[in-house]
Formats: C-alpha cells, structure tokens, sequence
C-alpha cells in the first residue's frame, strides 16, 4: 500500500469516526463493558511499566496547578471547595478561629471539622489544631485542663 493511499485511508477512517459519534460511542461502551477485566489489567500493566514517567507527568501537572489540588483535597476531605476556604479565611480576617493568632506552622489555616459530623466548624492555626487533636475533640477533657490551669496557677 502506497502513502497516497494510506493517508486516504486514514482519512475516511477519521471522516468516518467523526459522522458516526454517537454509533461510536455505543460501541466503545458495550467493548468497555464486555472487557472491563481485561482493560483494567491491561491499564495496570501499562501503569506499572510507565510508573517513573507517569509519576513525572502528575508532578508537573501538580506544580502548575497547585489550587486544583488544594480543591480537590478539600471537596474529598472536607465537602467545602476552595472557594468556600477562601470565603472562611475572610470572615475570619485571616485568623484563627480560637486563639485569633495568624496562621503558625506552614502559614496556612487548618480547616477544623467534628469528626463525628464531619461538619466544617472554623479554621485553625497550626498550635490550636494540635491542641485539639490531642484532646481528642472532648469538651469534658477540654474543661479538665481548663479546671486544672485555674486551680493550678
């Protein structure tokens, strides 16, 4: 077969897909279904033996987009999306919802979430996230130490 004549192929090939969308797609759906095991494979496969190249790829991809991540983050853990974050941090004055201290640490307000609920309650500087952690989110523990640092002065 000549270039002339597989370039005429390719381009009804390409015409072709381009007429028949929706035909396409069905068709790419049924295989995908049909195959689904032998495609997953073939992808973890394709994954594995492309993993440094890939893991380069995200990291760029990371770098130039830093707040796509930060949204995506926050949606999963959080349910807020950065719009919301930023919303946060200026009714707060960019400050922490406890102590109202800037930002300590990284230099970024933590979002604070009941982890029971898993409502979004505040953002919190580095120090006041740590601190409740370590109390383990309990009111009663919270009025101990409070109790203990009155009597204990």
């Amino acid at each position: 077969m000549s270039l002339e004549e597989r370039e005429l192929r390719r381009l009804r090939a390409k015409e072709w897909r381009e007429n028949n969308k929706e035909r396409l797609s069905e068709y790419n759906k049924k295989y995908a279904k049909a195959n689904s095991e032998r495609l997953s494979e073939k992808a973890r496969l394709n994954r594995l033996k492309n993993k440094e190249r890939q893991d380069a790829k995200h990291k760029e991809w990371l770098a130039k987009n830093p707040d796509n991540k930060r949204n995506g983050d926050l949606l999963r853990q959080y349910g807020i999306n950065l719009n919301d974050y930023h919303k946060m941090l200026e009714e707060q004055k960019h400050l922490c919802k406890i102590c109202k201290g800037p930002p300590t640490g990284k230099g970024v307000l933590h979002v604070d979430h009941c982890h029971e609920t898993g409502s979004v309650r505040g953002l919190l500087c580095n120090k006041c996230n740590i601190g409740l952690g370590h109390f383990n989110d309990s009111k009663e523990l919270l009025q101990k130490a409070l109790d203990y640092l009155t009597v204990n002065r």
